[in-house]
């Protein structure tokens, strides 16, 4: 069978944990299934092929087909005039989309689309105007209902989509496909690395509003004024919306606490070995994000037995509940207290215990997840 894929989210700059999963499923998929044919299509008027899909030619059975349009006009086009049909391109009859995009597809084609979390239906303060416009015009809803199958990556975000997408009906065509832990290496830049003076704690995230990153900034000036800690607090991610008022909190809180310089760390950290030796050297993770559909940094810190804060909302009450402290992502008191804590030999020691008794490698796997993706494929 051949199999349509829409690559296109492989042309964004921004290493997003949608694009990790994304490229880590498909990889894994392409390597283990000899039985399909898969067409991989994207678009792009004069941009150079993405290194990320020329990789997915390592395998006999992947194609590229590509579109040499201005990506407004195309989306434009889909838009109006539901032309030009994907599948009519690609001569196939079953699309896979990792991520909602602009779609237009004959009514024969059956496509199956994978829905990553419903956080611009329920923080859609997190969004500027050009992500909440986008969002609109794309029409999640309606791609949903349309969909043959939605693959999704935690039951927190299969509860959200069957509610709000949904409208709480056809939970059989919902299917969750967990993502694995141990990531192929993504980034193409040879990055000058050097682990940051210990102890640590560390922020991993994209700095945006929905990552909550602004808090445990605030949480640690706290502590460090009142001199209940020592650690130097690393913040390593990607620029993302809003990233300068972070910037300058940061500013405000060491103008009020001059002990503070030099004790913020920003990082810029692509590769996956590079940000896995931070995550096992820091002493504390905090992500207290106000959502997620997954979250992949407080798996990685447990799965190398470093401790982790997280919120008691979305999939990370799903995933890390039993496993480490969680806190209100409202409540900062909660926050300082749980830093704190976090932070006692006791209580590292006793995370660290549970987790040892966890394979996080075995429970989060790519190659199961790969497995379920193609036998969801296959199905009539």
């Amino acid at each position: 069978m051949k199999i349509g894929v829409d690559a296109r989210l492989f042309f964004e700059r921004h290493l997003s944990g949608v694009k990790i999963y994304s490229f880590n499923l498909l990889y894994n998929t392409f390597k283990k299934d000899r039985g399909n044919t898969y067409i991989l299509f994207y678009n792009s008027f004069n941009k150079k092929t993405p290194v990320l899909i020329k990789k997915f030619l390592e395998f006999e059975n992947v194609r590229l087909k590509r579109l040499y349009w201005p990506n407004k006009l195309l989306n434009l086009s889909i838009l109006l005039f539901n032309r030009p049909r994907l599948d009519k391109i690609l001569k196939v009859k079953t699309f896979y989309f990792p991520n909602i995009t602009f779609i237009a597809l004959s009514k024969d084609c059956r496509y199956f689309l994978t829905i990553h979390d419903a956080s611009f239906i329920l923080f859609p303060e997190f969004l500027n105007f050009k992500r909440k416009l986008w969002h609109f015009l794309v029409n999640p809803r309606r791609l949903a209902q349309n969909a043959n199958k939605i693959i999704t990556v935690s039951k927190s975000s299969r509860d959200d989509i069957l509610k709000y997408f949904l409208k709480n009906k056809s939970q059989p065509k919902i299917k969750v496909i967990k993502p694995g832990i141990n990531h192929l290496e993504i980034s193409q830049s040879d990055e000058k690395f050097v682990l940051p003076q210990k102890p640590y704690i560390l922020i991993l995230s994209t700095l945006e509003p929905r990552k909550n990153i602004n808090s445990t900034i605030i949480a640690y000036s706290y502590l460090i004024y009142r001199q209940k800690i020592d650690h130097n607090l690393v913040i390593a991610g990607e620029e993302g919306w809003l990233t300068q008022e972070t910037k300058n909190l940061i500013k405000i809180q060491i103008a009020k606490n001059k002990r503070l310089k030099d004790k913020i760390i920003f990082l810029k950290v692509k590769s996956e070995k590079n940000k896995e030796k931070l995550v096992r050297s820091a002493a504390l993770l905090v992500f207290p994000s106000f959502y997620e559909g997954f979250g992949f940094p407080p798996l990685e810190a447990l799965k190398n037995r470093t401790p982790v804060i997280v919120s008691n909302t979305s999939s990370l009450a799903e995933n890390c509940s039993k496993k480490t402290l969680i806190i209100n992502p409202q409540n900062r008191y909660e926050l300082i207290q749980a830093i704190q804590l976090s932070l006692k030999t006791d209580i590292q020691m006793l995370i660290q215990e549970k987790n040892r008794q966890t394979n996080y490698e075995k429970e989060y796997n790519w190659q199961i997840s790969a497995n379920q993706l193609i036998a969801h494929l296959n199905q009539n």
